[in-house]
């Protein structure tokens, strides 16, 4: 039965890269504002999330916009 220790090699270096990413603060604070307000939106009704959505603007009164 024949080991070759160079077949775990990439065994090791996953496990590493699984501490190090642990131990990293991965998400800027803009980014779990956002996480937050798109989970909390998530359970809004359908009616307070349209709300929530950028109006789109309005032509004024009175103006064609054919000239």
């Amino acid at each position: 039965m024949s080991f070759n220790l160079f077949q775990l090699v990439p065994a090791v270096y996953r496990l590493q890269d699984a501490q190090i990413a642990q131990s990293m603060q991965l998400l800027t604070a803009a980014s779990k504002r956002i996480e937050r307000a798109t989970s909390a939106a998530a359970t809004l009704s359908p009616i307070n999330r349209r709300s929530l959505m950028p109006s789109q603007p309005k032509p004024a009164a009175g103006h064609s916009s054919l000239c």
